[in-house]
């Protein structure tokens, strides 16, 4: 369970040339390294703010808590494309996203989301449904069991990444990346 309701986002890129490669073992051993990392960085955040007095709980990137870069989209650092994976400026879809959520109560968040141009991009562009390999990118978002958006079809993705050393295609294939 989430036990609180704000939380500090966190991004971290991943080496855009080896998602050059995707599929590929090299991609594969980024993807977990990054996030091996991001993890080890979202809990020394989270012991951070609670050694100030916070409650804090780390949630790294593979958690599965929530869709991660639905909090990012909220916290101005991005905005979701199509295939579901946050792009940024600095990054494109080349970076995986983790919270800590925490007890603070006085987090700063941007009115508008500078980002949401993205969207009317993505919505002409459609590139990553045309290269999936699974076929997993939905044409159009969807409701899951959860009542969450979703932009992929998760078996048909998890199959691609787990048999083709993590996939990738989505992301290499981006327009932003």
């Amino acid at each position: 369970a989430i036990l609180w309701d704000n939380a500090v986002v966190l991004t971290q890129p991943m080496d855009p040339d080896l998602h050059k490669l995707a599929p590929s073992f090299e991609t594969m051993v980024d993807i977990i390294d990054t996030y091996r990392s991001l993890g080890v960085v979202a809990n020394e955040v989270a012991d951070f703010l609670r050694a100030h007095g916070y409650g804090a709980q780390a949630s790294p990137a593979v958690g599965q808590f929530v869709d991660y870069p639905r909090p990012a989209e909220r916290a101005g650092r991005g905005w979701r494309g199509r295939f579901g994976i946050l792009i940024s400026p600095a990054h494109g879809p080349c970076q995986r996203v983790a919270a800590v959520y925490t007890s603070i109560e006085n987090l700063p968040l941007p009115r508008e989301n500078p980002h949401a141009w993205i969207a009317d991009w993505c919505e002409r562009c459609g590139r990553c449904i045309r290269k999936c390999p699974g076929k997993a990118v939905y044409e159009e978002p969807r409701e899951n069991e959860h009542g969450q958006t979703t932009f992929i079809d998760g078996s048909r993705c998890m199959t691609q990444f787990e048999t083709r050393y993590s996939c990738s295609v989505c992301v290499k294939e981006c327009v932003f990346f």
